[in-house]
């Protein structure tokens, strides 16, 4: 492992890669958690893996890791539980980092039949039924997509690489 990837106090987005389709291409959040109004977007998903935006949290993650976007992580972690930025260290220092993504995060679109509790709108078709509730008592999240993600490329990207493919919605 690098001296440069030993001071970074998170590593979603550096051994793990957050795809999820927007409306105008893949937003730039390092993970399903981040806060952002109107991230950035790349055209594909290549993209992703080295961007201004997540190069930028890269180097704040060297000195804090508590950047506005990183609020679920602090709230967790103010109350003595476990972040998925913790989780990802633990991954990190477990696996070393090589510069190979170890974990995919993978929201394909929200064609779906389930209204499952903990899915939004951006990843469960279903929930259109009940969107003026959702806008009404909803965290926000009332966009609907539907996109296609280039599976063949990250099948090729994950090949003997990749320690956990983790696929929601869709």
């Amino acid at each position: 492992m690098t001296d440069s990837i030993k001071k970074l106090q998170c590593l979603e987005g550096t051994t793990s890669l957050y795809v999820e389709l927007a409306e105008d291409g893949y937003t730039t959040n390092p993970c399903c958690l981040y806060k952002a109004d109107n991230p950035p977007t790349v055209n594909n998903i290549e993209e992703l893996l080295s961007n201004p935006t997540i190069e930028a949290l890269r180097e704040k993650f060297k000195d804090d890791w508590k950047s506005p976007g990183c609020i679920d992580c602090v709230r967790h972690e103010e109350l003595g539980e476990i972040s998925l930025r913790m989780n990802s260290l633990r991954r990190g220092y477990d696996s070393g980092y090589d510069g190979v993504v170890r974990k995919w995060d993978i929201r394909p679109g929200n064609t779906c039949n389930l209204k499952c509790a903990m899915c939004s709108l951006s990843n469960s078709s279903k929930w259109i039924e009940d969107i003026e509730i959702l806008k009404k008592y909803g965290n926000g999240d009332t966009n609907y997509k539907k996109e296609d993600l280039d599976f063949d490329w990250i099948y090729s990207q994950c090949v003997d690489k990749a320690e956990l493919i983790y696929i929601a919605g869709g």
